[in-house]
Protein backbone atom coordinates (compact mmCIF):
# COMPACT_ATOMS: atom_id res chain seq x y z
CA UNK A 1 0.00 0.00 0.00
CA UNK A 2 0.88 3.78 0.15
CA UNK A 3 1.46 3.71 3.70
CA UNK A 4 3.94 0.97 3.92
CA UNK A 5 5.90 2.01 0.61
CA UNK A 6 5.80 5.70 3.07
CA UNK A 7 6.71 3.56 6.20
CA UNK A 8 9.83 1.63 4.30
CA UNK A 9 10.78 4.48 2.78
CA UNK A 10 11.08 6.12 5.99
CA UNK A 11 12.90 3.30 7.38
CA UNK A 12 15.58 3.52 4.37
CA UNK A 13 16.31 6.47 5.22
CA UNK A 14 17.48 5.49 8.98
CA UNK A 15 19.47 2.86 7.31
CA UNK A 16 21.18 4.92 4.87
CA UNK A 17 22.66 8.87 5.47
CA UNK A 18 20.21 11.44 5.49
CA UNK A 19 19.95 13.37 2.15
CA UNK A 20 20.72 17.01 1.88
CA UNK A 21 18.90 19.69 -0.37
CA UNK A 22 22.26 19.08 -2.67
CA UNK A 23 21.80 15.24 -2.66
CA UNK A 24 19.40 13.19 -4.34
CA UNK A 25 17.13 11.12 -2.33
CA UNK A 26 16.99 7.28 -2.22
CA UNK A 27 16.22 5.91 -5.78
CA UNK A 28 12.29 4.93 -5.83
CA UNK A 29 13.45 1.26 -7.76
CA UNK A 30 15.35 0.60 -4.30
CA UNK A 31 12.71 1.44 -2.12
CA UNK A 32 10.09 -1.06 -4.50
CA UNK A 33 12.96 -3.64 -4.16
CA UNK A 34 13.25 -3.96 -0.04
CA UNK A 35 9.36 -3.33 -0.35
CA UNK A 36 9.12 -6.58 -1.81
CA UNK A 37 11.48 -8.37 -0.21
CA UNK A 38 9.69 -7.34 3.39
CA UNK A 39 7.11 -8.63 1.90
CA UNK A 40 8.48 -12.17 1.27
CA UNK A 41 10.21 -11.80 4.96
CA UNK A 42 6.68 -10.20 6.69
CA UNK A 43 5.38 -13.63 7.80
CA UNK A 44 8.85 -14.72 9.81
CA UNK A 45 9.16 -11.22 11.32
CA UNK A 46 6.05 -11.16 12.46
CA UNK A 47 6.03 -14.23 15.17
CA UNK A 48 7.35 -11.71 17.53
CA UNK A 49 5.49 -8.98 16.69
CA UNK A 50 1.78 -9.98 18.16
CA UNK A 51 -0.27 -6.97 19.93
CA UNK A 52 0.21 -7.32 23.76
CA UNK A 53 -2.88 -7.90 26.33
CA UNK A 54 -1.76 -4.67 28.18
CA UNK A 55 -3.03 -1.33 28.89
CA UNK A 56 -1.42 0.57 31.29
CA UNK A 57 -3.61 3.02 33.87
CA UNK A 58 -2.93 6.29 35.28
CA UNK A 59 -4.71 6.28 39.18
CA UNK A 60 -7.21 8.52 39.82
CA UNK A 61 -7.36 9.86 36.27
CA UNK A 62 -9.65 7.09 34.60
CA UNK A 63 -7.08 7.27 31.77
CA UNK A 64 -5.60 3.76 30.36
CA UNK A 65 -2.92 3.68 27.60
CA UNK A 66 -2.34 1.03 25.58
CA UNK A 67 1.36 -0.05 23.46
CA UNK A 68 1.96 0.89 19.86
CA UNK A 69 3.64 -1.95 17.78
CA UNK A 70 6.23 -0.78 15.26
CA UNK A 71 9.12 -2.33 13.68
CA UNK A 72 8.33 -5.76 16.17
CA UNK A 73 8.99 -3.84 19.30
CA UNK A 74 6.09 -2.15 21.15
CA UNK A 75 6.28 1.36 22.90
CA UNK A 76 4.61 3.03 25.83
CA UNK A 77 3.80 6.55 25.53
CA UNK A 78 3.13 7.91 28.54
CA UNK A 79 2.29 11.58 29.52
CA UNK A 80 4.37 13.80 30.99
CA UNK A 81 2.27 14.78 34.33
CA UNK A 82 1.86 11.32 35.45
CA UNK A 83 4.18 9.00 38.11
CA UNK A 84 5.80 6.49 36.72
CA UNK A 85 6.41 4.39 39.35
CA UNK A 86 2.89 4.34 39.85
CA UNK A 87 1.17 3.19 37.22
CA UNK A 88 -1.94 0.45 37.30
CA UNK A 89 -1.03 -2.72 34.69
CA UNK A 90 -4.19 -4.26 32.76
CA UNK A 91 -3.42 -7.67 31.43
CA UNK A 92 -7.07 -8.88 30.69
CA UNK A 93 -9.77 -10.65 32.70
CA UNK A 94 -9.27 -10.08 36.62
CA UNK A 95 -6.65 -12.23 38.46
CA UNK A 96 -4.73 -12.62 34.64
CA UNK A 97 -0.72 -11.75 35.05
CA UNK A 98 1.74 -11.00 32.08
CA UNK A 99 5.40 -12.33 33.35
CA UNK A 100 8.23 -10.01 32.98
CA UNK A 101 11.55 -11.30 31.81
CA UNK A 102 13.87 -8.94 33.74
CA UNK A 103 11.94 -10.20 37.03
CA UNK A 104 8.43 -10.14 38.74
CA UNK A 105 5.08 -9.66 36.96
CA UNK A 106 2.15 -7.08 35.73
CA UNK A 107 -0.83 -8.27 37.95
CA UNK A 108 -4.37 -6.95 36.67
CA UNK A 109 -5.23 -3.69 38.18
CA UNK A 110 -2.69 -3.61 40.77
CA UNK A 111 0.09 -0.58 41.39
CA UNK A 112 3.18 -1.12 39.93
CA UNK A 113 6.71 0.70 39.57
CA UNK A 114 7.62 -1.72 36.40
CA UNK A 115 6.97 0.89 34.18
CA UNK A 116 9.55 3.30 35.60
CA UNK A 117 12.66 1.30 33.02
CA UNK A 118 12.77 2.46 30.00
CA UNK A 119 12.70 -1.21 28.79
CA UNK A 120 10.86 -4.00 30.05
CA UNK A 121 10.50 -8.07 28.16
CA UNK A 122 7.20 -9.23 28.44
CA UNK A 123 5.73 -12.74 27.89
CA UNK A 124 3.54 -12.41 24.92
CA UNK A 125 0.69 -14.96 24.11
CA UNK A 126 2.17 -17.27 21.80
CA UNK A 127 4.49 -18.32 24.35
CA UNK A 128 7.48 -15.87 23.27
CA UNK A 129 9.05 -12.45 24.56
CA UNK A 130 7.74 -9.31 23.36
CA UNK A 131 9.85 -6.01 23.78
CA UNK A 132 8.81 -2.85 25.22
CA UNK A 133 10.21 0.30 25.09
CA UNK A 134 8.63 3.03 27.73
CA UNK A 135 9.08 6.80 26.87
CA UNK A 136 7.63 9.48 28.38
CA UNK A 137 6.67 12.67 27.04
CA UNK A 138 6.63 16.44 28.18
CA UNK A 139 5.29 18.21 30.95
CA UNK A 140 3.02 20.05 28.39
CA UNK A 141 -1.03 19.18 28.34
CA UNK A 142 -2.10 16.24 26.78
CA UNK A 143 -6.03 15.49 25.49
CA UNK A 144 -7.49 11.76 26.02
CA UNK A 145 -10.48 11.65 23.54
CA UNK A 146 -12.50 8.84 23.15
CA UNK A 147 -14.52 8.26 20.28
CA UNK A 148 -18.25 6.73 20.93
CA UNK A 149 -17.64 3.78 18.20
CA UNK A 150 -14.28 3.54 20.14
CA UNK A 151 -12.48 4.03 16.70
CA UNK A 152 -11.93 6.45 14.15
CA UNK A 153 -12.05 4.28 11.01
CA UNK A 154 -15.42 6.24 10.15
CA UNK A 155 -14.03 9.81 10.68
CA UNK A 156 -10.68 8.66 8.68
CA UNK A 157 -13.19 7.82 5.11
CA UNK A 158 -14.21 11.69 5.02
CA UNK A 159 -14.04 14.88 6.43
CA UNK A 160 -17.96 14.56 6.14
CA UNK A 161 -17.84 12.10 8.60
CA UNK A 162 -17.76 12.95 12.28
CA UNK A 163 -18.92 11.37 15.81
CA UNK A 164 -19.62 12.28 19.19
CA UNK A 165 -17.22 11.63 22.38
CA UNK A 166 -15.68 12.39 24.99
CA UNK A 167 -12.49 14.30 26.06
CA UNK A 168 -10.14 14.57 29.26
CA UNK A 169 -7.62 17.91 29.14
CA UNK A 170 -5.02 17.92 31.37
CA UNK A 171 -2.60 20.40 31.73
CA UNK A 172 0.86 20.19 32.12
CA UNK A 173 0.93 19.12 35.95
CA UNK A 174 -1.81 16.82 35.36
CA UNK A 175 -4.51 19.50 36.74
CA UNK A 176 -7.69 18.56 34.79
CA UNK A 177 -9.22 21.03 32.56
CA UNK A 178 -11.83 19.83 31.39
CA UNK A 179 -14.42 16.69 31.68
CA UNK A 180 -17.21 16.42 29.29
CA UNK A 181 -18.40 15.24 26.34
CA UNK A 182 -17.79 16.32 22.29
CA UNK A 183 -20.39 17.49 20.04
CA UNK A 184 -18.37 15.74 17.20
CA UNK A 185 -14.97 15.23 16.80
CA UNK A 186 -13.61 15.03 12.60
CA UNK A 187 -10.96 15.43 10.29
CA UNK A 188 -10.20 19.19 8.84
CA UNK A 189 -7.67 21.03 6.87
CA UNK A 190 -6.94 20.15 2.86
CA UNK A 191 -4.06 18.82 1.70
CA UNK A 192 -3.19 17.81 5.56
CA UNK A 193 -5.94 15.44 5.86
CA UNK A 194 -4.58 12.85 3.11
CA UNK A 195 -1.45 12.49 5.57
CA UNK A 196 -1.34 9.38 7.75
CA UNK A 197 -1.31 11.69 11.00
CA UNK A 198 -4.79 13.59 10.44
CA UNK A 199 -5.58 16.66 11.90
CA UNK A 200 -8.98 17.26 13.77
CA UNK A 201 -10.94 19.87 14.54
CA UNK A 202 -13.04 18.95 17.86
CA UNK A 203 -16.64 20.19 19.10
CA UNK A 204 -17.15 20.25 23.02
CA UNK A 205 -20.52 20.52 24.82
CA UNK A 206 -19.81 23.14 26.81
CA UNK A 207 -17.79 26.03 26.13
CA UNK A 208 -14.04 26.27 27.86
CA UNK A 209 -11.45 27.91 27.41
CA UNK A 210 -8.86 25.31 26.36
CA UNK A 211 -5.89 26.77 24.96
CA UNK A 212 -5.75 29.91 27.68
CA UNK A 213 -8.03 33.21 25.94
CA UNK A 214 -12.13 33.06 26.48
CA UNK A 215 -14.38 30.48 26.04
CA UNK A 216 -15.80 28.45 23.13
CA UNK A 217 -16.19 25.20 21.98
CA UNK A 218 -14.96 24.86 18.47
CA UNK A 219 -11.00 23.76 18.38
CA UNK A 220 -8.47 22.41 15.87
CA UNK A 221 -5.79 20.08 16.34
CA UNK A 222 -2.86 20.82 13.54
CA UNK A 223 -1.31 17.87 12.83
CA UNK A 224 2.22 19.48 12.16
CA UNK A 225 3.17 16.25 10.00
CA UNK A 226 5.24 18.13 7.26
CA UNK A 227 6.70 20.22 10.21
CA UNK A 228 9.59 18.45 12.03
CA UNK A 229 10.40 20.87 14.18
CA UNK A 230 6.38 20.95 15.53
CA UNK A 231 6.72 24.30 16.06
CA UNK A 232 6.30 26.54 13.00
CA UNK A 233 2.84 27.19 13.39
CA UNK A 234 3.13 27.59 17.20
CA UNK A 235 5.69 30.31 17.05
CA UNK A 236 4.30 32.27 14.59
CA UNK A 237 0.98 32.62 15.92
CA UNK A 238 2.57 33.45 19.16
CA UNK A 239 4.13 36.23 17.08
CA UNK A 240 1.32 37.28 16.13
CA UNK A 241 -0.33 37.64 18.96
CA UNK A 242 2.86 39.69 20.63
CA UNK A 243 2.58 42.02 17.31
CA UNK A 244 -1.16 42.68 18.13
CA UNK A 245 -2.09 41.43 14.64
CA UNK A 246 -5.99 41.66 15.09
CA UNK A 247 -7.96 38.47 16.64
CA UNK A 248 -4.96 36.15 16.67
CA UNK A 249 -5.45 32.51 17.74
CA UNK A 250 -4.04 31.20 20.59
CA UNK A 251 -1.75 27.36 20.59
CA UNK A 252 -0.45 25.14 22.52
CA UNK A 253 1.93 22.34 21.78
CA UNK A 254 -0.26 19.29 23.08
CA UNK A 255 0.20 15.43 23.14
CA UNK A 256 -2.62 13.66 22.20
CA UNK A 257 -4.25 10.24 22.37
CA UNK A 258 -7.59 8.68 21.42
CA UNK A 259 -9.08 5.88 22.73
CA UNK A 260 -5.72 5.12 24.52
CA UNK A 261 -3.65 5.30 21.85
CA UNK A 262 -0.77 7.42 21.23
CA UNK A 263 -1.57 9.81 18.25
CA UNK A 264 1.56 12.47 18.59
CA UNK A 265 2.52 15.87 19.30
CA UNK A 266 -0.29 18.19 18.07
CA UNK A 267 -0.71 22.17 18.06
CA UNK A 268 -4.12 22.91 19.68
CA UNK A 269 -5.82 25.91 18.41
CA UNK A 270 -8.61 28.53 18.75
CA UNK A 271 -10.69 28.31 15.42
CA UNK A 272 -10.79 31.41 13.14
CA UNK A 273 -14.62 31.70 13.40
CA UNK A 274 -16.82 34.63 14.55
CA UNK A 275 -17.26 34.59 18.24
CA UNK A 276 -16.92 36.69 21.49
CA UNK A 277 -13.31 35.12 21.93
CA UNK A 278 -12.09 34.36 18.21
CA UNK A 279 -13.30 36.63 15.62
CA UNK A 280 -15.36 39.24 17.86
CA UNK A 281 -16.91 41.26 15.18
CA UNK A 282 -21.09 40.91 14.66
CA UNK A 283 -22.33 37.53 13.71
CA UNK A 284 -24.72 38.03 11.38
CA UNK A 285 -26.25 34.31 11.21
CA UNK A 286 -28.66 34.89 14.15
CA UNK A 287 -30.38 37.62 12.02
CA UNK A 288 -30.46 35.82 8.95
CA UNK A 289 -31.80 32.79 10.47
CA UNK A 290 -34.81 34.21 12.00
CA UNK A 291 -35.87 36.50 8.66
CA UNK A 292 -35.63 33.20 7.00
CA UNK A 293 -38.20 30.88 6.68
CA UNK A 294 -36.31 28.03 5.85
CA UNK A 295 -32.89 26.45 6.39
CA UNK A 296 -29.87 28.89 5.06
CA UNK A 297 -28.59 25.87 2.72
CA UNK A 298 -31.97 24.67 1.55
CA UNK A 299 -32.17 28.13 -0.73
CA UNK A 300 -30.80 28.18 -4.55
CA UNK A 301 -27.27 29.93 -5.25
CA UNK A 302 -27.14 32.57 -7.94
CA UNK A 303 -24.16 33.84 -9.87
CA UNK A 304 -24.37 37.89 -10.00
CA UNK A 305 -22.08 38.91 -13.06
CA UNK A 306 -20.61 42.48 -13.84
CA UNK A 307 -19.19 44.66 -16.54
CA UNK A 308 -15.72 44.58 -15.76
CA UNK A 309 -15.73 40.73 -15.89
CA UNK A 310 -15.97 40.07 -11.73
CA UNK A 311 -18.48 37.90 -10.17
CA UNK A 312 -19.69 37.19 -7.39
CA UNK A 313 -22.00 34.06 -5.94
CA UNK A 314 -24.81 34.25 -3.42
CA UNK A 315 -27.66 32.92 -2.21
CA UNK A 316 -31.25 33.82 -3.14
CA UNK A 317 -32.86 34.54 0.66
CA UNK A 318 -36.52 35.60 1.26
CA UNK A 319 -34.27 38.59 3.39
CA UNK A 320 -31.26 40.33 4.43
CA UNK A 321 -29.84 41.91 6.81
CA UNK A 322 -30.70 45.80 7.64
CA UNK A 323 -27.44 46.39 7.69
CA UNK A 324 -25.38 45.00 4.90
CA UNK A 325 -22.01 46.32 6.20
CA UNK A 326 -21.38 43.44 8.44
CA UNK A 327 -19.26 41.17 10.01
CA UNK A 328 -18.17 39.09 7.29
CA UNK A 329 -15.35 36.61 7.58
CA UNK A 330 -13.49 36.15 4.57
CA UNK A 331 -10.40 34.04 3.18
CA UNK A 332 -8.30 34.56 -0.18
CA UNK A 333 -7.98 30.56 -1.28
CA UNK A 334 -7.00 28.94 -4.36
CA UNK A 335 -9.44 29.26 -7.06
CA UNK A 336 -10.33 25.77 -7.04
CA UNK A 337 -10.98 25.39 -3.66
CA UNK A 338 -13.57 28.46 -3.48
CA UNK A 339 -15.32 27.28 -6.42
CA UNK A 340 -15.50 23.73 -5.32
CA UNK A 341 -17.37 25.37 -1.97
CA UNK A 342 -20.62 25.84 -0.57
CA UNK A 343 -19.81 29.46 0.83
CA UNK A 344 -20.29 32.59 -0.92
CA UNK A 345 -17.59 34.07 -3.09
CA UNK A 346 -16.20 37.18 -5.29
CA UNK A 347 -13.58 36.60 -7.98
CA UNK A 348 -12.06 39.32 -9.27
CA UNK A 349 -11.12 39.95 -13.23
CA UNK A 350 -7.43 38.32 -12.24
CA UNK A 351 -9.62 35.50 -11.10
CA UNK A 352 -8.39 35.71 -7.34
CA UNK A 353 -11.40 33.85 -5.41
CA UNK A 354 -12.33 35.51 -2.19
CA UNK A 355 -14.46 33.14 -0.08
CA UNK A 356 -17.14 34.44 2.67
CA UNK A 357 -16.52 31.56 5.35
CA UNK A 358 -19.21 33.28 7.66
CA UNK A 359 -21.93 34.00 6.96
CA UNK A 360 -21.61 30.70 5.13
CA UNK A 361 -25.00 31.65 2.93
CA UNK A 362 -25.14 35.52 2.10
CA UNK A 363 -27.44 36.68 0.26
CA UNK A 364 -27.61 38.00 -3.43
CA UNK A 365 -27.72 41.58 -1.77
CA UNK A 366 -25.05 41.05 0.68
CA UNK A 367 -22.96 39.64 -1.59
CA UNK A 368 -23.29 42.78 -4.21
CA UNK A 369 -22.11 44.94 -0.89
CA UNK A 370 -18.86 42.47 -0.55
CA UNK A 371 -18.22 42.55 -4.20
CA UNK A 372 -18.32 46.62 -4.53
CA UNK A 373 -16.16 47.14 -1.48
CA UNK A 374 -13.61 44.06 -3.02
CA UNK A 375 -13.44 44.98 -6.20
CA UNK A 376 -12.25 48.87 -5.05
CA UNK A 377 -9.66 47.41 -2.78
CA UNK A 378 -8.48 45.19 -5.52
CA UNK A 379 -8.57 48.27 -8.32
CA UNK A 380 -7.23 51.39 -5.88
CA UNK A 381 -4.14 48.94 -4.60
CA UNK A 382 -2.91 49.02 -8.58
CA UNK A 383 -2.83 52.92 -9.16
CA UNK A 384 -0.11 54.93 -8.87
CA UNK A 385 -2.56 57.66 -7.21
CA UNK A 386 -4.00 54.52 -5.38
CA UNK A 387 -7.08 55.34 -5.96
CA UNK A 388 -10.04 53.72 -7.00
CA UNK A 389 -10.52 54.56 -11.30
CA UNK A 390 -14.54 54.43 -10.49
CA UNK A 391 -15.10 55.79 -7.11
CA UNK A 392 -12.24 57.95 -6.60
CA UNK A 393 -11.74 56.60 -3.37
CA UNK A 394 -8.40 56.01 -1.69
CA UNK A 395 -7.37 52.87 -0.78
CA UNK A 396 -6.46 54.13 2.68
CA UNK A 397 -9.89 54.69 3.05
CA UNK A 398 -11.07 51.10 2.40
CA UNK A 399 -8.49 48.85 4.68
CA UNK A 400 -7.12 49.71 7.72
CA UNK A 401 -3.03 49.93 7.23
CA UNK A 402 -2.00 48.93 10.44
CA UNK A 403 -3.08 45.29 10.40
CA UNK A 404 -2.56 45.14 6.64
CA UNK A 405 1.14 45.66 7.40
CA UNK A 406 1.28 43.11 10.36
CA UNK A 407 -0.23 40.82 8.31
CA UNK A 408 2.06 41.46 5.30
CA UNK A 409 5.19 40.70 7.66
CA UNK A 410 4.09 37.70 9.48
CA UNK A 411 3.77 36.32 5.76
CA UNK A 412 7.01 37.81 4.41
CA UNK A 413 9.70 37.12 7.68
CA UNK A 414 8.33 33.71 7.73
CA UNK A 415 8.62 32.83 3.93
CA UNK A 416 4.98 31.51 3.76
CA UNK A 417 4.45 29.58 1.01
CA UNK A 418 0.72 29.69 1.14
CA UNK A 419 1.02 33.29 0.95
CA UNK A 420 0.61 33.61 -2.51
CA UNK A 421 -2.45 31.90 -3.19
CA UNK A 422 -4.48 31.03 -0.34
CA UNK A 423 -5.43 30.56 4.10
CA UNK A 424 -5.71 34.53 4.27
CA UNK A 425 -8.24 35.56 6.51
CA UNK A 426 -10.13 38.98 6.51
CA UNK A 427 -12.88 40.32 8.53
CA UNK A 428 -15.14 43.91 8.12
CA UNK A 429 -16.93 44.89 11.25
CA UNK A 430 -20.13 47.06 10.71
CA UNK A 431 -19.31 50.54 9.04
CA UNK A 432 -20.53 51.86 12.67
CA UNK A 433 -17.29 49.97 14.00
CA UNK A 434 -15.48 50.20 10.93
CA UNK A 435 -15.91 51.17 7.00
CA UNK A 436 -12.46 49.49 6.67
CA UNK A 437 -11.21 45.84 5.64
CA UNK A 438 -8.89 44.65 8.43
CA UNK A 439 -6.42 41.65 7.94
CA UNK A 440 -6.00 38.95 10.11
CA UNK A 441 -5.88 36.43 11.86
CA UNK A 442 -2.67 34.91 10.80
CA UNK A 443 -3.43 31.22 9.96
CA UNK A 444 -1.22 27.95 8.51
CA UNK A 445 2.29 27.95 8.72
CA UNK A 446 4.14 24.57 8.50
CA UNK A 447 5.56 25.42 5.43
CA UNK A 448 7.31 28.67 6.45
CA UNK A 449 10.64 29.27 7.90
CA UNK A 450 12.26 26.95 5.14
CA UNK A 451 9.85 24.57 5.09
CA UNK A 452 9.03 24.66 1.48
CA UNK A 453 11.63 25.74 -1.61
CA UNK A 454 11.28 29.40 -1.75
CA UNK A 455 13.79 31.79 -2.03
CA UNK A 456 16.75 32.56 0.55
CA UNK A 457 16.08 34.24 3.80
CA UNK A 458 18.57 36.97 2.72
CA UNK A 459 16.52 37.77 0.05
CA UNK A 460 13.17 39.74 -0.75
CA UNK A 461 10.31 37.48 -1.07
CA UNK A 462 6.49 39.50 -1.50
CA UNK A 463 8.60 42.60 -1.59
CA UNK A 464 9.29 41.64 -5.36
CA UNK A 465 7.45 38.53 -6.17
CA UNK A 466 5.11 38.37 -9.01
CA UNK A 467 1.98 36.77 -9.88
CA UNK A 468 0.66 36.74 -6.08
CA UNK A 469 -3.31 37.06 -5.47
CA UNK A 470 -3.15 38.09 -1.89
CA UNK A 471 -2.91 41.89 -1.91
CA UNK A 472 0.07 42.10 0.13
CA UNK A 473 3.21 42.33 -2.95
CA UNK A 474 1.16 44.51 -4.97
CA UNK A 475 0.58 47.00 -1.89
CA UNK A 476 3.81 46.88 -1.36
CA UNK A 477 5.82 47.43 -4.78
CA UNK A 478 2.87 50.00 -5.54
CA UNK A 479 2.24 51.92 -2.16
CA UNK A 480 4.76 54.01 -0.82
CA UNK A 481 2.44 54.50 2.04
CA UNK A 482 1.83 51.14 2.79
CA UNK A 483 5.79 50.47 2.50
CA UNK A 484 6.54 53.40 5.39
CA UNK A 485 3.55 51.21 7.20
CA UNK A 486 5.42 48.31 6.93
CA UNK A 487 8.56 49.67 7.64
CA UNK A 488 7.05 51.37 11.17
CA UNK A 489 5.35 48.40 11.85
CA UNK A 490 8.20 45.84 11.57
CA UNK A 491 10.71 48.37 13.57
CA UNK A 492 7.89 48.04 16.78
CA UNK A 493 7.00 45.18 16.96
CA UNK A 494 8.68 42.48 14.48
CA UNK A 495 11.85 43.32 14.76
CA UNK A 496 11.76 42.95 18.84
CA UNK A 497 9.74 39.90 18.06
CA UNK A 498 12.90 37.89 16.03
CA UNK A 499 15.10 39.62 18.92
CA UNK A 500 13.44 37.28 21.55
CA UNK A 501 12.74 34.21 19.19
CA UNK A 502 16.49 34.12 18.60
CA UNK A 503 17.40 34.92 22.43
CA UNK A 504 18.89 37.93 21.51
CA UNK A 505 16.24 39.93 23.38
CA UNK A 506 14.85 38.54 27.03
CA UNK A 507 11.04 38.92 26.09
CA UNK A 508 9.43 41.75 27.70
CA UNK A 509 5.80 39.44 27.58
CA UNK A 510 6.81 36.01 28.22
CA UNK A 511 3.66 34.53 28.71
CA UNK A 512 3.20 35.22 25.24
CA UNK A 513 6.33 34.83 22.91
CA UNK A 514 9.74 33.52 24.40
CA UNK A 515 13.05 32.52 22.67
CA UNK A 516 12.90 29.32 20.61
CA UNK A 517 15.37 27.41 22.46
CA UNK A 518 12.79 27.50 25.52
CA UNK A 519 10.06 26.10 22.88
CA UNK A 520 12.38 23.42 22.12
CA UNK A 521 13.10 22.48 26.05
CA UNK A 522 9.58 22.70 26.89
CA UNK A 523 8.37 19.89 23.91
CA UNK A 524 11.87 17.87 23.66
CA UNK A 525 10.80 14.65 25.33
CA UNK A 526 7.10 14.56 23.02
CA UNK A 527 9.10 15.04 19.83
CA UNK A 528 10.90 12.14 20.70
CA UNK A 529 7.83 10.28 21.40
CA UNK A 530 6.21 11.72 17.98
CA UNK A 531 9.18 11.05 16.07
CA UNK A 532 8.79 6.85 17.03
CA UNK A 533 4.89 7.56 16.41
CA UNK A 534 5.17 9.21 13.31
CA UNK A 535 8.66 8.37 11.50
CA UNK A 536 10.19 10.94 8.73
CA UNK A 537 7.70 10.84 5.65
CA UNK A 538 9.75 12.06 2.77
CA UNK A 539 6.93 11.73 -0.37
CA UNK A 540 5.95 15.41 -0.54
CA UNK A 541 8.67 16.68 -3.31
CA UNK A 542 7.60 20.49 -2.52
CA UNK A 543 8.92 20.26 1.03
CA UNK A 544 12.63 20.45 1.77
CA UNK A 545 12.09 19.59 5.43
CA UNK A 546 15.45 21.64 6.59
CA UNK A 547 16.50 19.15 9.59
CA UNK A 548 15.50 16.03 9.47
CA UNK A 549 15.03 15.44 13.33
CA UNK A 550 13.11 17.92 15.71
CA UNK A 551 16.95 19.18 16.80
CA UNK A 552 18.37 19.79 13.70
CA UNK A 553 14.81 21.46 12.38
CA UNK A 554 14.77 23.86 15.13
CA UNK A 555 18.36 24.33 14.94
CA UNK A 556 18.03 25.39 10.92
CA UNK A 557 15.07 27.69 12.41
CA UNK A 558 17.37 29.72 14.68
CA UNK A 559 19.48 30.29 11.19
CA UNK A 560 16.46 31.14 9.17
CA UNK A 561 15.23 33.70 12.01
CA UNK A 562 18.53 35.33 12.41
CA UNK A 563 19.45 35.32 8.77
CA UNK A 564 15.74 36.68 8.06
CA UNK A 565 16.01 39.16 10.95
CA UNK A 566 19.57 40.49 9.27
CA UNK A 567 18.00 41.10 5.82
CA UNK A 568 14.57 42.69 7.12
CA UNK A 569 16.74 44.98 9.08
CA UNK A 570 18.79 45.93 6.63
CA UNK A 571 15.78 45.94 4.29
CA UNK A 572 13.50 48.04 5.85
CA UNK A 573 16.28 50.14 7.20
CA UNK A 574 16.54 51.60 3.82
CA UNK A 575 15.12 54.57 3.25
CA UNK A 576 15.39 54.10 -1.03
CA UNK A 577 13.85 50.81 -0.59
CA UNK A 578 10.75 52.57 1.10
CA UNK A 579 10.80 56.07 -0.92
Amino acid sequence: SAFAAQEMEAMLFRLFPRPTPKTKSIPKALVLWVILLAGALVPACALGAEALDLRVGIPATGVSIEPYLYNNRHYLFLPGFCNREKLIAHVGEDGGCLEVKEGGRLTEGELTDAFAAERLTLHNPSGGWSRLEVMQGSKIPCLFITTQSGSVSQIHKSKENSEPGHLLFFDGNGAVRYDGELTAIRVRGNTTASYPKRPYQIKLASAASLTGGGKAKTFVLLAEYLDFSLLRNRITLDMARYAQVPWAMRALSVDVYINGAYRGVYTLADKVEIGKSRVAIKDLQPEMEYLNALPLSQYKDHALEYEDGTTAFGYRLDASPADLTGGYLLEIDKAYRVKDSDNGSVFTSRKMGICVREPEYPSLEQMDYLHGLLIQIDNSIRQKDGRDPVSGVHFTQLIDLPSFAKKFLIEDISINFDAKAGSQYFFKDRDSVSPKLFAGPAWDYDLTYGNCQVDSPSKPYLMTIKNSFPWYNTLFQKQARFRREVRDQYFQFFQPALQILTGQRQSDAPDVLRPLAQYESELALSAKMNAVRWPPNYGKKYALRKGFTFETSIAHMQDFLEDRMAFMDSYLGNEENIE
